[in-house]
């Protein structure tokens, strides 16, 4: 589904201004897992949230989404995934889905953060435990300056894929088949 903005107007709605600026600003990402977020519109402007960082628990993003459980459980959200364009002309698709039955679903799927990747406007790239980054932020910007990406990794990233694949068969009305015979053996 295209989406265009025309050139000389703002956005209709001032509440929903940021989800359009992280929405244009991810169409220029190198990285896939950079062009793919949950969002949420809510009265007083939606939530936009990276996909990946929503199954990593303590994430800014996993704590964002869920805690909109109070009241929003019965919404329906959309997953947006930014394939090409410009800016002002994102190209992609968005799907709707479950918000409620997602909630009760992530508990099992959440995995933990072992490291932070921080990629600084100066270049440097830090690849650092959770607990050093939180004990010395500061020095770390004193030292680096500001950070252009910060990106949460999970001890393996093979599981983090395979849940969110997961998560993506449910989104589309998949159901599991509880009838399913175990296999005996080696087919002959």
């Amino acid at each position: 589904m295209k989406h265009t903005l025309p050139q000389d107007e703002e956005p209709p709605l001032y509440g929903f201004r940021l989800d359009l600026e992280i929405i244009k600003a991810a169409v220029a990402e190198p990285n896939m897992e950079d062009r793919i977020f949950y969002w949420m519109p809510r009265p007083c402007g939606g939530v936009c949230v990276k996909e990946r960082n929503v199954f990593l628990r303590d994430s800014d993003d996993y704590r964002i989404w869920t805690t909109l459980e109070q009241g929003a459980a019965q919404q329906r959200a959309y997953h947006i995934t930014l394939t090409g364009g410009r800016p002002r002309n994102p190209i992609g698709s968005v799907r709707t889905f479950d918000y409620a039955a997602q909630l009760r679903r992530l508990p099992k799927d959440v995995l933990d953060i072992s490291a932070l990747e921080l990629t600084f406007r100066s270049g440097e790239r830090l690849v650092l435990p959770v607990e050093e980054y939180r004990r010395n932020r500061e020095q770390f910007f004193t030292e680096y300056g500001t950070v252009r990406r910060l990106r949460y990794l999970p001890k393996n990233e093979a599981e983090l894929n395979r849940v969110i694949l997961m998560e993506h068969r449910y989104q589309k009305g998949w159901q599991p088949n509880r009838n399913r015979q175990t296999p005996g053996g080696p087919a002959r």
